[in-house]
């Protein structure tokens, strides 16, 4: 049973691994919510590159403010991009496209007003890569500690010292917000354990509550995300009628338990969704990458509405008409207004872009923000 608390979610590691390395970034929000910074990835010609830009929502204007070209010499990508607290700066993680090129994970910052790029510190990090750490959710605690997995054990990493601590085993996984981080963990007697972090005067890790795995029954598949202003959580677990949403408060006691549409599907394939999911801030709303199945039989990947406080669902379809192939959204962020919801776009043709969504409309819009044009234009602006 030990093995299956992270199989589902391992298992999608490899088919993402390959498209162009730099797609496990939640967008990162400005403070007042007007700008959004993300992690992009093309191919022009033979060509593989990735990068980071920031969108304006006001101006209209996409400005790249790194691109990496994939080459023997330079096999590296971004992980992550964090917004600090005033808005001022950007804090970024840059790591391995493969445990062979490197095991060295680098944090760097961005100064928005000088366009200065610093190194903050860089650590080693055995077997880190994109395939092995990809589904596991990257988070920056109070803009010094950063949580990160190889896909074998959480480090927690100072990123003004340089001093990491190690966890015991993949079964720990650490996710949260910048002001708080909380936890579960797979314990051999077959139980989840859902806990918090407190680290106001030392470090600690504190046990909430546990949910047994009962043999024969569906698995439990927890929700890595919890609502800013709450300690709450969720799991999706399986179902004679399909599949099941689950909401605990901090003490274990349902808050509510929400079928879902037949048509959505958790297989293997969509296992990413477990560390995308978003909260509003009070706990009343849900987002969820989820898999589809039309009516006709097709699939499909969108973004699942979930109404906690009705029980409501409803699906929001992500489509280009400028592209013809499959959208798949995932790794999703909420604007700090929550006017908007911002999401990593994966076409099926190749390349990861910025995907908006317009939550003040009743009809959800999505708008997709093509990166910056070409790997020529590194540092010049673009409009949509």
């Amino acid at each position: 049973m030990k093995e299956k608390f992270l199989s589902t979610l391992l298992a999608i590691t490899a088919i993402f691994a390959i498209v162009f390395y730099a797609i496990n970034c939640r967008p990162a929000w400005s403070p007042d919510s007007k700008k959004v910074a993300y992690i992009y990835s093309d191919k022009i010609g033979d060509e593989e590159f990735s990068g980071i830009a920031i969108y304006d929502l006001e101006k209209n204007e996409n400005q790249s403010i790194l691109e990496i070209k994939k080459s023997n010499k330079e096999d590296i990508f971004p992980y992550e991009v964090f917004w600090i607290k005033g808005g001022k700066e950007i804090i970024y993680v840059l790591g391995p496209t493969d445990e062979k090129t490197s095991q060295t994970v680098t944090i760097s910052r961005y100064n928005l007003k000088t366009k200065e790029r610093k190194k903050i510190c860089e650590t080693m990090m055995p077997e880190i890569s994109a395939g092995k750490s990809l589904v596991f959710p990257v988070t920056l605690e109070k803009g010094r500690w950063l949580w990160i997995s190889d896909g074998k054990m959480f480090r927690r990493l100072d990123i003004k010292t340089g001093k990491r601590q190690e966890f015991r085993d993949r079964d720990f996984i650490a996710f949260g917000s910048e002001k708080k981080v909380a936890f579960v963990e797979k314990f051999k007697d077959d139980k989840i354990v859902f806990g918090k972090i407190k680290d106001l005067f030392f470090y600690k890790e504190a046990p909430l509550f546990s949910i047994p795995i009962e043999a024969g029954a569906g698995e439990i598949l927890p929700i890595l995300a919890i609502p800013t202003k709450k300690i709450q959580f969720a799991y999706i677990k399986e179902v004679e009628e399909g599949y099941s949403l689950t909401v605990l408060d901090s003490q274990g006691k349902v808050v509510k338990e929400i079928a879902l549409p037949d048509t959505i599907s958790f297989d293997k394939d969509s296992s990413i969704m477990f560390a995308s999911a978003v909260w509003d801030s009070n706990g009343e709303s849900l987002w969820l990458p989820v898999e589809v199945l039309d009516e006709n039989g097709e699939k499909y990947n969108a973004i699942t509405e979930v109404n906690i406080i009705n029980g409501s669902v409803s699906l929001i379809k992500f489509e280009d008409k400028n592209y013809k192939s499959k959208a798949t959204p995932f790794y999703l962020s909420l604007s700090p207004d929550e006017k908007y919801l911002a999401s990593e776009v994966m076409l099926e043709e190749g390349g990861v872009h910025l995907g908006l969504v317009d939550l003040t409309a009743k009809e959800r819009k999505v708008t997709f923000i093509h990166h910056p044009a070409t790997i020529s234009q590194k540092s010049g602006s673009t409009k949509k």
